[in-house]
């Protein structure tokens, strides 16, 4: 039945939303910048894409670090209609991983709305992986949390790397999105109607 309700809000939101267009967005971290991050609100708003170009961390030798963290964070205002309410659902996101024997590699994602926790999720790279990777989350619809009703409403997302070579120091690295320029991180954004209280 709440999938179903999903389904009714969405398909309501074709005619609220009329054009595909870049958000604007504030973005800041060690990992970002403005200049290296797209963002873009599909047409009904139920997809935020992230694009994030050269977003990565390293470690090794030669770079003379056994330890790289960084985090790109985005805030995107998005206007709540009138009886409407927004959350962050889940995620699809992917890219490279390197890490030598004895290392590992985290990825963290996390969202707020107006600056309260929302979904959250991390992946865990373990020693000797050497692969693309791609993870799809969803958050149990009873655990989102919604916007307030029809009200401006900051959307932030904060993705946050972190790699740890060996004892040896071997060349380590975690990148978001690979080589693949087309490739984005995408947000589903899920919508209901306003519960009427009695």
């Amino acid at each position: 039945m709440q999938i179903l309700k999903l389904v009714i809000v969405a398909i309501g939101l074709l005619f609220i939303f009329q054009a595909e267009a870049k958000a604007d967005a504030q973005v800041a971290g060690s990992g970002c910048s403005a200049k290296n991050v797209e963002v873009l609100l599909t047409q009904n708003q139920t997809h935020l894409a992230v694009g994030l170009d050269d977003f990565k961390v390293e470690t090794g030798r030669a770079l003379g670090r056994r330890l790289d963290r960084k985090s790109c964070q985005i805030v995107m205002p998005v206007q709540v209609p009138d009886g409407y309410q927004v959350a962050v659902a889940g995620v699809n996101f992917k890219g490279y991983s390197q890490v030598p024997n004895g290392g590992m590699a985290r990825i963290e994602i996390e969202s707020f709305i107006n600056e309260v926790d929302g979904f959250h999720t991390d992946k865990i790279f373990a020693s000797q992986y050497d692969d693309n990777y791609v993870s799809t989350v969803n958050a149990p619809y009873e655990e989102l949390r919604w916007s307030a009703c029809g009200e401006k409403t900051d959307i932030k997302v904060k993705t946050t790397m972190l790699v740890q070579s060996n004892n040896r120091m071997d060349s380590a690295s975690v990148v978001m999105n690979g080589a693949d320029p087309a490739a984005k991180m995408n947000f589903n954004l899920s919508w209901r109607k306003c519960e009427t209280k009695i």
